[in-house]
C-alpha cells in the first residue's frame, strides 16, 4: 500500500499536514523512524504539543509498518542517518574527530557511553567544555540514540543506593 493511501497517514495529514509532509519525505529512509520516535516522545512528554491518543497510536503503528516495509539490512551501518541530522552537523562542523567517532559508534552499545563521556567531565576538571550549541547537540543526539536503539540505552543507576 502506498503511504498516501494509508488510513493512518491520512489521519495525520488531515490534522497535521506539516507532520505528514515531513513523514512523506522521510518514508523509506531510516530518518522516518527517528522522526516518528520524536513524535511519539513529544506526545508522551508534552501534552501541549497538541497530539491526541489516536494520533499517538497512529505514529506508533506507522513506525511498525515502516520497520516491516523497510527492514534494515543485517550489518547496514547506522551512521548514514546522521548525515541529515542537524545536531550531528553542529558537532561535526566544529569537532571533526568527534563526528568521525560518532559515525563509528552510532547504533552500537558503545555509543551511549561515549556520548555520556562527552557530556560529563571525565578529566578531573581539565576539560575546557563545549560551546553551548554543541553541548546541546550532544545531549539531543544522546537522547535520539536511546530512542532509536533502546537496547543500547544506558541504564539509570541509583546514586544513593550504597549509602
Amino acid at each position: 500500500m502506498l503511504l498516501k493511501d494509508n488510513p493512518l497517514f491520512k489521519l495525520v495529514d488531515k490534522r497535521h499536514p506539516q507532520v505528514a509532509k515531513r513523514l512523506f519525505t522521510f518514508w523509506g529512509h531510516p530518518q522516518a523512524v527517528w522522526y516518528l520516535n520524536d513524535l511519539i516522545v513529544d506526545v508522551a512528554e508534552d501534552p501541549a504539543a497538541g497530539y491526541t491518543a489516536e494520533e499517538q497510536s497512529a505514529f506508533e503503528q506507522l513506525k511498525r509498518e515502516h520497520e516491516e516495509e523497510f527492514p534494515r539490512a543485517e550489518g547496514e551501518p547506522e551512521w548514514h542517518v546522521l548525515t541529515h541530522e542537524p545536531d550531528f552537523k553542529a558537532i561535526d562542523a566544529k569537532f571533526k574527530r568527534i563526528g568521525r567517532r560518532l559515525k563509528d559508534l552510532w547504533g552500537t552499545a558503545e555509543c551511549p557511553g561515549y556520548l555520556n563521556e562527552l557530556i560529563h567531565d571525565t578529566r578531573d576538571g581539565t576539560r575546557q567544555g563545549f560551546p553551548m550549541d554543541v553541548a546541546m547537540a550532544i545531549f539531543k543526539l544522546s537522547r535520539k540514540h536511546d530512542q532509536a536503539f533502546p537496547q543500547h540505552a544506558m541504564k539509570d543507576t541509583d546514586l544513593w543506593g550504597g549509602i
